[in-house]
């Protein structure tokens, strides 16, 4: 590392104990040469000699010098020679020529190759001793100067890493390998808050240098120093981590051997998220300068944690999604409610992996509630389902009131009836349907399981399928045991829609729950054709199929269906031949059922997956889908499209002014500007991440794509009356360009922008508009 003297700032990555200034004398005359080192060692420098050009380039390219003193005019390699390999090789040394000769012409060619000062013999010492000085603070500048572009530099890679890759392991590593010519450390580590709960996780560890596979251990945020970061927020120094009781009390082979550290919070919306470890050593390893340069960086790190976590939420509702419509499917495929009930604990078991999980049902009388009985455990030694007062537990509680109980601590309700030893928390969903309550899903976990606000949603929307599954079931085995099966369903299914039909499509029978399902009395269904009362083209074909096959087979599926008075509903749809004897075909049973809450909620959790919950704008993952669709159908059709991405100018600042919640206003703001601007059903917007947007924008040319965000550009500006603004770049699709290169060129020009000032929108590499 280069030094710097102690009368001006050390920058990062710079030792506050500078050495003695090595400074190189060439000359050919030995007694001028050692003259110099002579007088130069009395006022406190390290000299060297070198009586050659030769000799002085093979000094040069063994040690390391802060400043040459050189005479001009030598045998062999001369004071030229010397200027040109200092420049040619990139020493950065200043050069001081110290010569007899007194030609202006060789003045001039000395500076001209490089050359500080031009000084002549005899000299006067007070002018030479502040040329050498002045050189000397040159030199300082300079370096000071490289290392700083070089710390923006290492910044800058953090922060593009973290809009590049949303891996939080990939991000650990770029920040170990640029942190390490700044800052000196032996152990480092990330670690993360763990969502809801008062603990922080190791996610990533550097031990002697390397990365290290580590045991999963964790910290308590209510245990020093831990809880004074996450309430203060502000970065710790240990100095001597052996005289630290708060470091002692901490069990981690990440402190072993280590006698100093620093732990820098990762704060998101005022929240801590994570903290950054490094450890040295060596005692007193760490200062303030250090923290100012790790500040940047963990701001930049609580991003991608927070980028992470969004995209862990995404994929946990998309997950979600699936197992709800999953268990939905396969429930309904069970028309007997015993083995449904056992059925539905054994899929929420491989689902969710809970401790104990139960189903309980009223008795025929209501007064009480029966367990369903399965074989993961066993309670009772008569091997009958345990029976529950409805006046007991929570459980009861819950199938009396038809709401939802979450428990974190058993314990604290005084109706909890014990029934596991190990239980601490209690989830209680009622099994109900259109205001009729079955019975209750019950799940209870050990103290280390609490329960969440996102679970109580998914266990509502799981219990809601089994109550459908249920009700239908029991429907069905009503109609099993009656005497009569027709009438039986058509006078016992209110809520469902029973259908008989003939060979050839004609309605025959139509119950109570056809006439409220499809808003049609009996009387004007009967004998019309079911095409004109369940309106769609898929029914249509799929009864036409089954009416040509020998062989005839039922059908199932879920779908959209129109009803004679325009209005529509999603329906879970069963077809089944009529059959009274073999080879007797006499038409079909169609069964139909409301499920628009269940696709509904789907359909909400699905949109919730690709939404910006902040700006309702779509989000990152959406956009990459999208922009995969539009150049497909760009190349497919030889159409034209742009991007714009934007950002906002002077936002962090803004921010850290006033504050997350003022800059989250923001945000929502720039959203509902954005939303207004673009054109309705034709354009995309989507938040890219942090104060980051991006456009598409189909079949548009750049030129075009240039006004309208330079509409954009103009209401930001005007919203926020100049204190907040955007730079943009635009870029129009190319064919055969790659997805990759096509993101990177308008980033690169939306930078383009804020290197000229911000406030301007940028669509080629030399032309952008002005404020």
């Amino acid at each position: 590392m280069e030094q710097l003297s102690l009368y001006l700032p050390i920058p990062y990555g710079m030792k506050s104990h500078p050495a003695k200034w090595r400074l190189l004398v060439v000359d050919d005359e030995i007694g001028m040469a050692e003259s110099l080192r002579m007088l130069l060692s009395r006022l406190g420098y390290e000299v060297s000699i070198a009586n050659s050009g030769e000799m002085a380039l093979q000094e040069l390219g063994c040690k390391p010098f802060d400043l040459i003193i050189t005479d001009l005019v030598m045998e062999g390699l001369n004071g030229y020679d010397i200027l040109d390999f200092v420049d040619r090789e990139q020493l950065n040394i200043p050069v001081i020529v110290l010569t007899g000769l007194g030609s202006v012409d060789a003045a001039v060619k000395a500076l001209k190759h490089g050359a500080y000062d031009y000084i002549l013999k005899p000299f006067d010492l007070d002018s030479f001793k502040v040329s050498i000085r002045r050189a000397i603070e040159k030199r300082q500048l300079e370096t000071m100067q490289r290392i700083q572009n070089r710390r923006i530099s290492a910044v800058a890679s953090i922060a593009k890493a973290v809009s590049s890759t949303l891996r939080l392991d990939e991000i650990f590593q770029i920040i170990i390998n640029q942190t390490r010519e700044f800052v000196d450390f032996d152990n480092a580590a990330l670690a993360l808050v763990a969502p809801q709960e008062l603990f922080l996780d190791l996610f990533a560890v550097v031990l002697d240098h390397k990365l290290s596979p580590h045991s999963r251990e964790r910290f308590s945020l209510e245990q020093p120093p831990f809880s004074s970061l996450a309430l203060k927020q502000i970065p710790v120094i240990v100095s001597d981590v052996s005289n630290d009781q708060e470091m002692k009390a901490i069990d981690s082979n990440l402190l072993e051997g280590i006698r100093s550290c620093t732990l820098v919070p990762l704060i998101s919306k005022d929240q801590l998220v994570g903290i950054l470890f490094f450890g040295s050593r060596v005692p007193f390893g760490y200062n303030q300068q250090d923290l100012e340069f790790l500040s940047p960086i963990a701001d930049q790190t609580a991003v991608a944690v927070d980028n992470a976590r969004l995209l862990e939420l995404e994929l946990r509702r998309s997950r979600q999604l699936e197992i709800i419509n999953h268990i939905g499917k396969q429930l309904n495929s069970s028309l007997v409610a015993e083995k449904l009930l056992t059925k539905a604990i054994y899929l929420l078991s491989d689902y969710f992996q809970y401790r104990y999980i139960d189903i309980f049902c009223f008795d025929e009388s209501k007064s009480s509630l029966i367990r369903t009985k399965y074989h993961e455990y066993d309670l009772f030694s008569d091997l009958k389902p345990a029976r529950l007062r409805i006046e007991e537990g929570i459980v009861g509680r819950v199938a009396r009131t038809g709401q939802t109980i979450l428990l974190n601590n058993v314990r604290s309700d005084p109706g909890y009836v014990k029934a596991f030893e190990d239980t601490s928390v209690e989830l209680a969903v009622p099994l109900k349907s259109q205001g009729e309550i079955y019975g209750v899903l019950n799940i209870e976990e050990t103290a280390s399981h609490k329960f969440t606000e996102d679970e109580r949603i998914v266990i509502e929307a799981v219990a809601s399928q089994i109550s459908l599954a249920l009700k239908n079931a029991r429907l069905f085995e009503q109609i099993r045991k009656s005497k009569i099966y027709l009438e039986l369903v058509l006078n016992s299914a209110e809520n469902t829609s029973i259908i008989s039909i003939d060979q050839n499509g004609k309605i025959i029978t139509f119950n109570s729950g056809s006439e409220r399902l499809l808003g049609l009395s009996a009387t004007e269904a009967v004998r019309k054709e079911v095409s004109e009362v369940i309106q769609s083209k898929r029914v249509r074909s799929v009864l036409k199929t089954l009416n040509k096959k020998n062989k005839r087979e039922g059908w199932e599926d879920e779908l959209k269906i129109s009803r004679p008075d325009k209005q529509s509903f999603w329906a879970h749809i069963i077809i089944r031949p009529i059959e009274p004897a073999a080879d007797l075909f006499v038409g079909f049973l169609i069964i139909l059922t409301d499920v628009t809450p269940r696709v509904e909620l789907e359909s909400k959790l699905k949109q919730l997956t690709v939404t910006d919950d902040l700006t309702g704008l779509y989000n990152q993952r959406y956009f990459f889908e999208q922009l995969k669709r539009e150049m497909e159908r760009a190349s497919r059709r030889s159409t034209c499209f742009s991007l714009c991405i934007f950002d906002l100018d002077k936002f962090k600042t803004y921010n850290d002014t006033y504050g997350h919640f003022v800059g989250d206003k923001i945000l929502k703001s720039v959203g509902a500007i954005v939303s207004k601007t673009i054109r309705a059903r034709i354009d995309t917007a989507f938040r890219y991440g942090g104060d980051e947007f991006i456009l598409l924008l189909p079949d548009t040319r750049l030129e075009e794509a240039a006004s309208l965000v330079e509409r954009l550009r103009k209401a930001i500006s005007k919203e926020f009356k100049g204190q907040i603004s955007i730079s943009a770049g635009i870029v129009e699709y190319t064919h055969n360009m790659e997805e990759k290169e096509f993101v990177e060129s308008a980033d690169k020009l939306m930078y383009l922008a804020k290197r000229k000032g911000g406030d301007r929108v940028v669509f080629e590499m030399e032309k952008f508009s002005h404020s």
